[in-house]
């Protein structure tokens, strides 16, 4: 049996690095739309953070449906010599955090948002999705915004530690959906030549601030 095999494409940031090549945001789109339909795994559409074009080409690849395709970004926690505080890139990830969200259910990338009640009854799924899915997004919306109006406090209260605990989790799910992480406790093997080397850092620093938060929170009982 032959091994599985997950095709990693930076066409739309390496690629464009090239002498006289210079994408829009829509030729982005509809190379995207390509790579999609020769079932491409992880499509890397370049830096959010770093030009005006890149975060258009990720705010309407995230309105979009893919067929086959995770959309992945290149991306850092902070700048050289920045504090994170300082740094507008996080409030960005914030920003990106909300479009994920506003993402239907059923989009791969927010499904384990969105867990399951009646797998085997499709219309007792749908009636409960209808009931719960909006009233859940808007809680995780307003987790985001507590997040970003208290990023810049030295000291978080409780009910600010709560709001941070729950969007880092949300956020912990969804790059669990994409590194196809299962168990909490699941270890990971570092490579930093991995396509998916930032992602999985990420994903173990936010498990690591989350313990800090649980922690926190103990104290206070």
């Amino acid at each position: 049996m032959k091994p599985e095999i997950e095709l990693y494409d930076t066409t739309l940031r390496d690629g464009s690095q090239g002498e006289g090549i210079n994408f829009s945001a829509l030729d982005k789109l509809r190379i995207a739309e390509k790579l999609d339909s020769f079932g491409i795994h992880y499509i890397e559409g370049g830096w959010p953070g770093s030009n005006p074009k890149d975060m258009e080409f990720f705010s309407q690849a995230a309105r979009r449906k893919w067929k086959h395709a995770l959309i992945a970004a290149f991306s850092m926690t902070r700048r050289k010599a920045t504090a994170v505080e300082n740094d507008e890139l996080m409030r960005q990830i914030l920003g990106d955090m909300r479009a994920l969200l506003m993402l239907e259910p059923g989009d791969l990338r927010v499904r384990r948002l969105y867990p399951s009640a009646y797998a085997d009854d499709a219309e007792k799924e749908d009636e409960y999705r209808m009931l719960t899915h909006e009233e859940l997004r808007s809680s995780r919306l307003a987790n985001v915004d507590a997040v970003e109006a208290s990023i810049d406090a030295k000291v978080l209260n409780e009910e600010q530690l709560t709001a941070w605990m729950q969007a880092i989790n949300s956020l912990r799910l969804v790059l669990g959906t994409l590194l196809d992480i299962n168990d909490d406790d699941q270890e990971l093997s570092f490579d930093p030549d991995d396509p998916e080397a930032r992602t999985q850092a990420l994903y173990g620093y936010l498990g690591g601030l989350l313990d800090e938060i649980v922690d926190a929170q103990l104290e206070v009982l």
